[in-house]
């Protein structure tokens, strides 16, 4: 499914093996804070990390969002193929959207974002759904020792930046959300053109 993933142009045009290891570093990160029980996947694309936590992490609620028609076609094929039905839900719609439907505030003890944007944009858009205490898992670019979340805590997002776990390959920060989300976030339109903060 990864490969035709690739070929669909949903993931990168690099190895697999690669981005399937930096996948389950997704899946170790979340162990070391506590396996969640129900998780979501922001812009998942191509099924990276999410069907690999699916996979990796048997017995958890997941659920697949990404707001392109083709890529939750290929997402909805993927569940099906890999047996997944009754653990993986596939939802299409943007995030700022979904954050807010009565089932999805405050419903996720972990939000995974591996390429879905800058910190600031992620952590407005993963706050709304987390739950107390849940943790939002983002993947880092080479040597960051997590000076792109220095900004985080001016915020009134309630979250707070954790540490940066260093898996086999690549690395992944983890977020803590500890505070109520204020109803305005996240926003809509403005949380890319404005950012709350910005990284260096």
């Amino acid at each position: 499914m990864l490969a035709e993933a690739r070929e669909l142009g949903f993931l990168g045009p690099g190895e697999l093996g690669p981005q399937l290891a930096h996948a389950r570093g997704f899946v170790e990160t979340a162990r070391s804070v506590g396996a969640p029980l129900r998780w979501l996947d922001l812009g998942s694309g191509g099924g990276l990390p999410g069907l690999v936590v699916a996979v990796d992490l048997p017995g958890t609620e997941g659920t697949l969002l990404d707001g392109m028609e083709r890529r939750t076609m290929f997402l909805s094929r993927a569940v099906v193929v890999l047996r997944l039905e009754g653990a993986v839900t596939v939802v299409r719609s943007r995030a700022e959207d979904h954050a807010r439907s009565p089932l999805s505030d405050g419903a996720f003890d972990m939000v995974m974002a591996r390429g879905f944007g800058p910190p600031a944009l992620a952590a407005e858009c993963a706050a709304r759904f987390l739950c107390r205490e849940g943790h939002l898992l983002v993947s880092e670019p080479p040597d960051s020792a997590g000076e792109r979340w220095a900004g985080l805590s001016d915020t009134d997002l309630g979250m707070s930046f954790i540490r940066v776990n260093e898996c086999a390959i690549g690395s992944i920060a983890v977020i803590r959300k500890s505070g109520a989300t204020p109803p305005q976030y996240p926003r809509r339109g403005p949380a890319l053109r404005r950012p709350l903060f910005t990284s260096p």
